[in-house]
């Protein structure tokens, strides 16, 4: 199955059909690698760039790639087909100008699909599962707070709190003193370019994901990619880290206890809401605003989880440039309808604490 967010780009020019063939080609060659590269041959990147790349210290840099060599290249053009059209299988493209998020998606999977050997990606695997079971046994769960970033937030946040309902939050959240200082203990962040990219602000979340694991240690919902970062790169300790597998096929939340992450591009329905189902039926939303009818970005953010998106332009313009911001959002929607009637279907009780654009949850409106 192709990514969900290629039905969400501007196709603008007739190039980035193109683009958009070999972006999935080489996605693909990545994602099906069994092999753990020792060697790697870097096109078109300067001396001070390598340490940006995080390569693993047991890394063998070479001046000529051969086929147990990794290709990582910078600057794409299509006469690099041809240059390595007998290694197009090392080939990783981690040009930030070349479509959508495919350079901080393929530098996110590196350490997993190319510096790990088989044994080691089931050895993530095995420790998610385990870190999962260890946190299930931690409570019974009767109900979960999935508590999102926007405007109303704080409204939410405090209600959850206040009720003691287990909360299940995401991303720039982890910027909030408040939740922090109390009982949060379950945090999801997945984005290639938000929480793994080479932004100030990416690194901006990266240190204080650090900081506050080091002050008092939480569990970590993300892919399983990224696992091998957290670990080595991040220092967080592998016994809170839970990660999900991806899954390209029509997957429905609800009916299968496995740590799956079903291709939706949006972390609440990607993680949030099937993790959420895997430890309580009960589920309650809050702080998920949506999109009012004049924005033109993704959506807003409370004062409290606000993030810049200057630097992540800056750092990763095609993730920006080559999405369809309406598409992705009735997508994202879309989604998050069939979840939540599925779920129902399966006899989850799902409520909503705040108000919301978002007709669905508006519908499940528990007044305080």
């Amino acid at each position: 199955m192709l990514p969900i967010s290629f039905r969400q780009t501007k196709f603008i020019n007739p190039l980035n059909f193109v683009k958009s063939f070999i972006w999935f080609l080489f996605r693909r060659i990545q994602l099906k690698n069994t092999k753990k590269y020792k060697k790697i041959f870097l096109y078109d990147f300067s001396k001070s760039e390598v340490s940006s790349l995080s390569i693993p210290l047991h890394i063998q840099f070479v001046e000529k790639a051969d086929k147990d060599t990794l290709i990582l290249i910078k600057k794409f053009n299509f006469l690099l087909i041809f240059k390595f059209v007998f290694q197009l299988k090392n080939i990783r493209i981690l040009d930030k100008n070349f479509f959508l998020s495919s350079e901080a998606s393929t530098r996110l999977r590196l350490r997993y699909y190319d510096f790990s050997s088989l044994n080691e990606r089931e050895n993530f695997i095995n420790l998610s599962n385990q870190n999962f079971e260890r946190l299930k046994n931690l409570s019974n769960f009767d109900s979960v707070a999935v508590l999102g970033t926007g405007p109303s937030y704080e409204k939410a946040r405090d209600i959850f709190l206040n009720r003691n309902i287990e909360i299940v939050t995401c991303n720039s959240a982890i910027y909030d003193d408040e939740l922090w200082n109390q009982k949060c203990r379950i945090i999801c962040f997945a984005d290639p370019v938000f929480h793994f990219g080479e932004s100030e602000e990416a690194f901006r979340f990266k240190s204080k994901v650090k900081e506050r694991f080091n002050n008092k240690k939480f569990y970590i919902i993300c892919p399983v990619v990224a696992f091998p970062i957290l670990i080595d790169d991040w220092k967080i300790d592998e016994n809170y880290i839970i990660g999900f597998q991806p899954i390209y096929k029509n997957y429905k939340i609800g009916k299968d206890t496995q740590l799956l992450s079903p291709n939706t591009s949006n972390v609440l329905t990607e993680f949030m809401l099937p993790f959420s189902v895997l430890i309580s039926k009960n589920i309650y939303f809050g702080g998920f605003d949506g999109r009012g009818n004049n924005e033109k970005n993704f959506w807003k953010y409370s004062k409290k989880t606000q993030q810049t998106l200057d630097e992540h332009i800056e750092n990763h313009p095609s993730f920006f440039v080559d999405r369809n911001i309406d598409k992705y959002y009735k997508s994202h929607i879309n989604i998050l309808n069939n979840q939540v009637l599925e779920l129902e279907s399966l006899g989850f009780e799902i409520y909503n604490v705040t108000d919301s654009n978002i007709d669905i949850l508006n519908e499940r409106y528990l007044s305080e």
